[in-house]
């Protein structure tokens, strides 16, 4: 369920999610095309097979972070596959199912998986095995390094997921990210903005706090930053 301050402003929302009041051709065809399209993918049957793996796999867990949703996973591959690149860099990994939503826009893409301290890397494993060849592990530390060299290597548009941070990496990974925001053009997103002890909501605030271009969209649990230098800087808050 969302947060009850999510539903004060619910009616504007709503229309904004509908297209009405968005004047930027981008942003109208982002929201209507992709955060709030209705068609089908070809690889949304894929996800829900592997969400159900997630959940069998994690049954025997007393206590564990809600699986991602179905809902979320497909909002998530259908930005993928809006913006696809040849690599992908992904914080936090929980499940595996976000990776298996990225990695599913294309078949060449590979992942760049910063993930230290999962206690749910045995699940994460059994989730993504089929993708296991198209990912790879970065070492815990330094994630300001990862994201520079990972931005400089990236032949597509950086994009960044970030599931969830550290308590002592939060300022790095704010820091990294704000600089990957000024410095290039990226797509960012951030999910688990309203969790009980998730830093993720700080550092959103932050990166979209700074930006000297591009647009933000967020319906107060997700977040999509499009950091492209032809967009203004613009916020949506929405209901998807």
């Amino acid at each position: 369920m969302k947060p009850p301050r999510l539903y004060a402003n619910a009616l504007r929302r709503y229309n904004r999610s509908h297209g009405f009041g968005i004047h930027s051709p981008f942003a109208y065809s982002f929201v209507r095309d992709t955060l709030c399209c209705r068609s089908q993918y070809y690889a949304y049957e894929r996800m829900a097979w592997l969400r159900q793996a997630a959940i069998a796999a994690a049954h025997h867990r007393p206590h564990h972070p809600r699986i991602m949703s179905l809902k979320n996973a497909r909002l998530l591959h259908r930005v993928a596959v809006r913006f696809v690149t040849d690599e992908y860099m992904q914080v936090g990994g929980h499940f595996g199912l976000s990776t298996a939503a990225l990695l599913l826009s294309d078949s060449r893409s590979r992942l760049s998986l910063y993930n230290p301290g999962n206690d749910y890397e045995d699940i994460y494993a059994e989730v993504t095995k089929d993708f296991a060849g198209r990912i790879c592990r970065l070492p815990y530390g330094g994630i300001g390094r990862h994201m520079s060299d990972y931005a400089a290597r990236v032949a597509g548009l950086p994009f960044v997921l970030v599931n969830d941070i550290r308590s002592p990496e939060v300022y790095d990974v704010r820091d990294a990210l704000t600089v990957l925001a000024q410095s290039a053009g990226c797509v960012i997103v951030m999910r688990n903005l309203t969790r009980e002890k998730s830093h993720t909501a700080e550092v959103w605030k932050a990166v979209t706090g700074s930006l000297s271009h591009g647009m933000s969209f967020t319906n107060g649990n997700i977040g999509f930053i499009a950091a492209l230098k032809h967009l203004p800087v613009q916020h949506f808050t929405l209901w998807f």
